[in-house]
């Protein structure tokens, strides 16, 4: 008997009575449907000896015999089945079952292979390396927060490609089901999956094959030769790269492979390019791709399938970003939300109001500062403060100064600012330059919040945002991926997140959700109530706008907030202007010609006509990573992600647990219509009676009501 102890791996074998050879039995089975696999050729090899190999065939029962000389235990030896178009190549790896051969004494060896039928099923991008942050396939799903949107120039990134199948670890087969499969970090990789790269400057520009029965985008055509130069070494200048061109993924003259790799910006960029602001209007978009030797590939996205082989990131040059509103400043880390701020901006001593902000119609950015962030002392309003000192990098002085992130008492912000007549701070200031033209001013905790998170950081992206009175905020809580239930609903999409809405209104930053105030307003008026059962008016927002400004009324108006509930998902189908919503699955995707939800964050809207009654006059969102050509809608729909492609579906009954109607209650308005049109008719009133209050004329097709009102998108989901 011989026993050896490779890597943790025991190989036992028995000899035969010459002393030099031995018998090893492997039994070969389907890893899905647990069968064996008949007729099928299998081939032990080793990488150290390119001289040796044995092979062998197995019998309808899927069992192999393969006779190997005793000396050859010393090798580790690996397996793989040749000549077959049914299975990939490779053994499919798991805890139990390593990709070589181990060798048992009196023992079969069970090796199991996957079905060519699984495909790349989704690609995800993570802040964070390899080996820093999951241990299991579960939680890479599962953990949305850290998956990203950007890439700036000094991380190291993890690109994940989720292996699917339409057969569940029972064995069932389902059309057009989707089961995730659990990748394993053992040295052969299954699909022998390889990555590509292109570079480009927007969102679209993806081929349709317009043939196809199903909608097919060609995402990529990868020649898998040495033709292209661009293949072993890095972009040096931005006049190299062609944003036509599919580069193969390369690292050290070596393509990369795995089903999950690490990557950063040094890996295609030389560090003189990196420096370059011109690279940051730059996206790049990854492609993960099956290998298989002597073909070109084709990387598609096919709706029929749903398959999402692909990445797209925007190059950034920091991570961090803020978005200032005029009372919140929401810090993001690559392009995801991560905390909002209670915060007041202050200019050359004096509060602005959000009132005060300009509405700019330019893709959803109303201004764009590119800031460094440091921290400081410096003389604001005459006291000497550490602060978050923020310099702008531009040109036009006109546009903007410099200007900080303070800590200060918000409450009585007022009296804080006056000028304060004491000698130690006229004192102070002739030691220190005083630079108060614009002060972001936020609590000392938050402060302390903030600047442990962006410390030592430079160019930080600063928005200031126009944030009008009346929001739709969507909050999704839950993506569903493969339950036999949302099989069933779903038919052709194998995914969908779902969500609940709420219209606020807001005043100094507070806001109020707009059904307490119609019934806090009608407790006060008996006399002259608001039907909500009723079209909203633009002398109703009048009236509902002035019981908001007026502090008197939070209280009752809080107190029916509190009354209804919102923490408990099941009271949203009780609200007149608020209800729950469905999505495509995730991940967040700015990539116009797939379907998936677009980012959490901030969007504008434009208010949009189309000949189909559940999308009839409606809002068009977009923003500064989502185009208005992309036509993401807010619109109504039932249960069957067809009705789908990225647009927010709405309705009073939840998308989840109800929603029982068919596709003829999508036809119409009125009695017995779908809950989803009722909401849909609802919107459609409020944007028109906005419009008509705020911009004094009919709301017409084409017309920006961001004005208005405008949509807040927040993740706060559990996989089911």
């Amino acid at each position: 008997k011989t026993i050896i102890l490779t890597r943790g791996i025991i190989f036992m074998a028995e000899e035969k009575k010459n002393g030099k050879s031995i018998e090893i039995t492997f039994k070969l089975k389907d890893h899905l449907t647990n069968t064996g696999i008949g007729n099928a050729e299998i081939e032990l090899y080793s990488k150290t000896d390119n001289k040796f190999s044995k092979k062998g065939k197995s019998s309808n029962n899927g069992i192999v015999k393969i006779t190997i000389d005793e000396k050859d235990l010393k090798k580790k030896l690996y397996v793989k089945i040749n000549k077959t178009s049914v299975y990939y190549q490779y053994p499919y790896p798991n805890d139990k079952l390593p990709t070589y051969a181990v060798c048992y004494k009196k023992k079969v060896q069970e090796v199991r292979f996957l079905s060519k039928k699984c495909i790349i099923g989704i690609v995800k991008a993570y802040n964070h390396q390899i080996g820093s942050i999951y241990s299991s396939e579960s939680e890479y799903l599962s953990n949305w927060q850290d998956e990203i949107l950007t890439i700036d120039k000094e991380q190291t990134i993890t690109l994940k490609a989720f292996i699917v199948s339409n057969i569940s670890e029972e064995g069932i087969r389902e059309p057009n089901g989707r089961y995730f499969l659990t990748n394993s970090d053992e040295e052969e990789d299954i699909l022998c999956i390889k990555w590509a790269f292109k570079i480009t400057t927007n969102t679209k520009g993806f081929k349709i094959d317009t043939q196809a029965k199903s909608l097919q985008v060609i995402l990529a055509s990868i020649t898998l030769n040495n033709e292209t130069k661009q293949d072993t070494t890095k972009f040096n200048t931005i006049d190299q790269i062609n944003t036509n061109n599919i580069y193969k993924l390369v690292k050290s003259g070596k393509e990369v492979t795995g089903h999950t790799i690490d990557f950063r910006l040094s890996d295609i960029f030389t560090e003189n390019l990196i420096k370059e602001s011109s690279l940051y209007k730059y996206h790049i978009v990854f492609f993960a791709y099956e290998f298989e030797e002597d073909k070109n590939i084709v990387v598609k996205y096919d709706s029929s399938e749903d398959n999402l082989p692909l990445k797209q990131l925007k190059i950034v040059a920091n991570k961090y970003s803020m978005i200032f509103d005029g009372y919140h400043l929401e810090l993001y880390k690559n392009g995801k939300y991560v905390e909002s701020y209670n915060a007041r901006l202050t200019e050359n001593g004096n509060l602005r109001k959000r009132e005060e902000f300009k509405f700019t119609q330019k893709d959803g950015i109303d201004d764009l500062y590119k800031c460094e962030a440091k921290l400081r002392s410096k003389v604001v309003d005459n006291i000497l403060r550490r602060v978050l000192y923020l310099k702008p990098d531009s040109d036009n002085n006109d546009v903007i100064s410099n200007f900080i992130v303070d800590n200060v008492m918000l409450s009585n912000i007022e009296n804080q600012l006056k000028p304060k007549k004491d000698s130690d701070n006229d004192n102070q200031s002739n030691t220190q330059n005083n630079i108060t033209s614009k002060v972001i001013h936020i609590s000392s905790i938050d402060f302390i919040k903030i600047w442990h998170k962006i410390q030592f950081q430079s160019d930080i992206l600063v928005k200031f945002i126009y944030h009008p009175k009346y929001v739709i905020e969507v909050t999704r809580y839950k993506e569903v991926y493969n339950s036999n239930k949302s099989i069933q609903n779903m038919k052709e999409r194998y995914g969908a997140t779902y969500g609940v809405f709420a219209i606020y209104v807001y005043y100094l930053g507070e806001k109020f959700l707009l059904d307490s105030v119609i019934d806090a307003y009608n407790s006060e008026h008996t006399d002259n109530t608001i039907n909500k059962e009723k079209n909203l008016t633009s002398e109703h927002i009048k009236e509902l706008n002035s019981f908001v400004n007026n502090p008197k009324n939070h209280h009752s108006i809080k107190t029916d907030m509190y009354e209804k509930d919102l923490q408990n998902k099941a009271t949203y189908g009780n609200l007149k202007y608020g209800g729950y919503t469905m999505e495509p699955s995730g991940p967040d995707n700015i990539t116009e010609e797939v379907k998936r939800r677009i980012p959490e964050g901030h969007y504008k809207g434009i208010y949009h006509h189309s000949d189909d009654p559940y999308k009839n006059y409606t809002m068009n969102l977009y923003s500064d990573m989502v185009r208005s050509q992309r036509y993401i809608l807010v619109h109504a729909g039932i249960q069957n992600m067809i009705y789908t492609t990225g647009c927010i579906l709405v309705s009073t009954e939840s998308y989840e647990t109800g929603n029982n109607y068919d596709e003829k209650a999508l036809t119409h308005y009125g009695e017995n219509s779908a809950p989803a049109m009722k909401i849909l008719q609802r919107l459609d009133n409020l944007y028109k009676a906005l419009y008509d209050h705020n911009i004094n004329k009919t709301l017409r097709s084409n017309d920006d009501i961001s004005s208005c009102i405008s949509l807040v998108i927040r993740n706060q989901m559990n996989r089911g």
